[in-house]
């Protein structure tokens, strides 16, 4: 790089002591050797100025310090700009840690096009839990996305003209960056992507994103109030007006969101009857939101905000945006779907669910009822030593729920967090080898294996997996067989037998379903927990001593899941699975940042009996194991994701049906929206007496006929070929799959294709196609960035960001005011 523009790093710090050494040094050793740096204490009242000083002494001639009075991070970063002189501005937090090529790609991104006002790139998350996220990739610029969605963070690269001209960080901002940033996309400038990690972002449980997420809808108010250029139209002014109408004294009081039935003359009636009720609490500087069909209300008061459910959507618009509303949000419904509630019952902000005129138990906090003499409000069945109580008057009303909603709030908070410290420490705790101490009348396992015409040498590995297990090698292995052919059977026999696990077989002619196999596997254990896998899996040696080490803190009130990695195409597997084999595959292996719960899922045996095993409505495999999870939640049963990397995906071709693949989906977005807990009847996990007739009759299905996936798996893992070569014959499979619309199958091989070479470019560029056809339209820009990145000329990425931009522009027609001409040159 030959630029010598000097970038100005402004570390803002408050009690970040602890953290502010780590930072520092990230910059230290960055390969842009043009900065300089001021450490912007805010007031701090920890040992910060003694780290900080230290620091500085170690590069007087480009570090500073500068201690303020407390007065909010925005007031600090315009004071630290004020005091560097550098072209550009780059504000680092001092818990987060600069890549060492971040300010070199970022430079380098601003200056490849003279209208970039910023350039903004991706971010390694440090802090998460097993399980969460460990990326954020936000996709390249689109000034009109960018309105009502922040792309990046607060650790972009700014020009420091715009700060002259005006652009400040402005305070009171739940998202000052993101205003920041529509600061600049208003004076005609543009943001340029980097579609790489540049820092690494540490998550807090009580830090400033964590609490500013809750108040999604006040926060894009602000951004349309305070940034009026680039929010024309009416709607939106009115949309603003609204939600700030009781700011900012509601911000720290409880939201009242009411949620209203869907037939719009009884929602009508409702609403209309609210009206005294919503006019008080408007007047008390409460946020109030009402979501329902409110078309046919001749009037709303002012400062109540409503969204307008009326279509196929509404259930799920009111599931997605209830916990945006604010942190201490009370719920008050009036017949609306029991599963809905259950859900937001379950959100964090959300702290009371009030149901009008009935009780729903197990869901209401409380009831109301209108009576002459005032509001009656009874919690039956939930807070027994609670009387019901008969407020006069609509203060007395609000302020007790109000009073007991931040209560709630306190201990729900408090609970949550508490649940979190617990699985942070585990998660850095150091895995033990067993523990010897295992007492099976207490804590025994049974692990449940389903299989049907399965390749002998991946289910050997998986039994063989198990029993070299560290901790309780030991355990029960119940094998349930799901109608394979009588040939295969013989060999799954002994295999079994090898590994002393118990066979069941099931004489059915029906279609494959992983469900009802376990189900089955399910029905024959007795033990107190319930481990379910699948025969492609391989353990490590010490997976099931993590889960001994995870239950022991947490024990009932949660069940289990391991993340896996996935194998590429191995043609010579270890003789054994020992500690040092393990680590080798692991090392060939790759964490997916999409992953399902089905590899290992340990559940309590009662409770999976509550709530009636596997979903069998799904048809041969997918998303069974993600609905089981989501029904558990439901009956307020933590998930906890084990130390990722100890179980192990065994490859093979992926040959899903499409339509299978989109139905199941679909239906366990309906199961997740609604919450049913119990899907199955009685019956489930049984074969049933016709089924034993017809098997009696016709025998077992017949082996599949040499398939195509079949014939290229086979010669994949037994013929001896380079990497390059197993590359070129997953790009032939995974561009048949794009042809005959398996986007499935396609996503999964090339993702394969990228396990053995991740910078590989047909690989990034089957992937970004894939997330197209998915609708994903951010992540396969990305992934098109990604591509011009490596080459530049590449004209398929290009296509692929001119129809995402086509795309945009198309749906943003219908909500834009077309009068917006003055950001019209702005290109996505």
């Amino acid at each position: 790089m030959t630029s010598t523009a000097t970038v100005s790093i402004i570390i803002t710090c408050y009690n970040y002591g602890h953290f502010l050494q780590e930072c520092v040094e990230s910059v230290l050793v960055q390969d842009y050797p043009h900065w300089e740096a001021i450490i912007v204490d805010d007031g701090s009242t920890d040992n910060s100025e003694d780290v900080a000083r230290t620091l500085v002494s170690r590069c007087p001639a480009k570090l500073r310090y500068l201690k303020l009075e407390n007065g909010g991070v925005s007031r600090a970063r315009n004071i630290g700009i004020e005091h560097t002189s550098g072209e550009y501005i780059l504000p680092l937090d001092a818990d987060d840690i600069l890549l060492p090529s971040a300010l070199s790609d970022y430079v380098q991104c601003i200056e490849s096009d003279p209208n970039y006002g910023f350039a903004y790139g991706c971010l390694d998350m440090l802090g998460n839990l097993p399980g969460e996220p460990t990326q954020w990739l936000p996709g390249p610029f689109s000034w009109k996305l960018f309105r009502f969605e922040n792309l990046a963070s607060v650790t972009s690269l700014w020009k420091r003209s715009l700060f002259e001209d005006g652009v400040h960080f402005r305070e009171g901002f739940f998202f000052e960056d993101w205003d920041l940033w529509l600061q600049v996309i208003e004076r005609g400038c543009p943001g340029g992507y980097v579609p790489v990690p540049t820092f690494q972002c540490r998550t807090h449980l009580d830090g400033r994103t964590s609490f500013a997420r809750y108040f999604h809808t006040q926060g894009l108010a602000q951004q349309i109030e305070a940034n009026k250029k680039l929010f024309s139209s009416q709607e939106n002014r009115m949309y603003a007006e609204t939600v700030l109408h009781t700011a900012p004294e509601s911000y720290a009081k409880p939201t009242f969101l009411f949620c209203t039935p869907q037939d719009p003359k009884v929602s009508g009636e409702y609403i209309t009857s609210l009206a005294p009720l919503l006019e008080h609490l408007v007047h008390e500087k409460y946020f109030v939101a009402v979501f329902g069909n409110a078309n046919q209300v001749p009037h709303v008061p002012k400062g109540v905000y409503v969204i307008n459910l009326q279509d196929e959507w509404a259930d799920k618009i009111l599931a997605t945006q209830a916990g945006c509303q604010g942190k201490n949000t009370i719920v008050i419904s009036h017949g609306r779907a029991h599963g809905i509630l259950r859900g937001l019952h379950q959100q964090l902000s959300i702290s009371l669910v009030v149901s009008h005129g009935e009780h729903i138990p197990g869901i209401s906090d409380y009831t109301l009822k209108y009576l002459p003499s005032g509001i009656l409000v009874d919690s039956p069945g939930v807070n027994i030593f609670d009387p019901p109580v008969i407020h006069s008057t609509l203060k007395s009303f609000s302020d007790w729920l109000a009073a007991r909603a931040t209560e709630r709030h306190e201990r729900k908070k408090e609970a949550h967090a508490e649940h979190r410290k617990k699985q942070l420490a585990l998660a850095n705790a150091h895995v033990p080898s067993g523990n010897q101490n295992f007492t099976p009348d207490k804590n025994d396992a049974s692990i449940i294996v389903p299989t049907r015409n399965v390749e002998p040498a991946r289910l050997r590995r998986c039994l063989e997996s198990i029993r070299n297990s560290s901790f309780q090698s030991s355990l029960p292995i119940i094998v349930s067989d799901y109608g394979s052919h009588t040939d295969s059977l013989a060999k799954i026999r002994s295999v079994c037998s090898e590994f002393g696990a118990t066979l069941i077989e099931s004489h059915t002619r029906e279609p494959w379903s992983r469900s009802r196999a376990l189900n089955i596997g399910a029905r024959h254990a007795t033990t107190k927990w319930l481990i379910f896998t699948d025969a492609d899996m391989i353990f490590s040696p010490q997976l099931l001593a993590c889960w001994e080490m995870y239950r022991a803190s947490f024990g009932e009130t949660s069940f289990y899941l391991a993340q896996c990695k996935k194998l590429p195409p191995i043609q010579k597997y270890p003789d054994q699975i020992t500690h040092a084999s393990y680590a080798e595959l692991s090392s060939q292996g790759r964490l997916f940042e999409n992953y399902g719960h089905g590899g290992f899922q340990v559940i309590e045996r009662k409770m999976f009996h509550t709530v009636g095993g596997f979903n069998e409505s799904y048809t041969l495999w997918g998303s069974e194991d993600s609905d089981l999870s989501t029904r558990l939640e439901a009956l307020g049963k933590h998930y906890i994701w084990l130390h990722p990397g100890l179980l192990l995906h065994q490859w093979h071709i992926k040959d899903v049906d499409e339509a299978q693949a989109v139905a199941n989906r679909e239906h366990f977005d309906e199961v997740r929206l609604y919450n049913e807990i119990h899907p199955n009847d009685s019956s489930w996990g049984q074969i049933t007496t016709q089924e034993s007739k017809e098997y009696e009759s016709f025998g077992p299905l017949p082996l599949e006929q040499e398939s195509r996936s079949k014939k290229l798996e086979s010669a994949m893992l037994s013929e001896p070929l380079s990497d390059a070569e197993l590359i070129d014959c997953l790009i032939a499979w995974g561009q048949d799959c794009l042809t005959r619309k398996q986007v499935e199958s396609a996503a999964e091989t090339f993702e394969d294709i990228l396990t053995l070479d991740q910078n590989n470019i047909i690989g990034l560029m089957g992937l970004s196609s894939v997330y197209t056809l998915r609708g994903s339209l951010q992540r396969a820009a990305h992934l098109a960035y990604l591509i011009l990145r490596k080459d530049p000329t590449n004209e398929h990425a290009k296509n692929i960001l001119s129809s995402i931009r086509d795309t945009y522009d198309g749906y943003y027609a219908y909500i834009d005011n077309k009068n917006e001409s003055h950001v019209t040159q702005l290109q996505a």
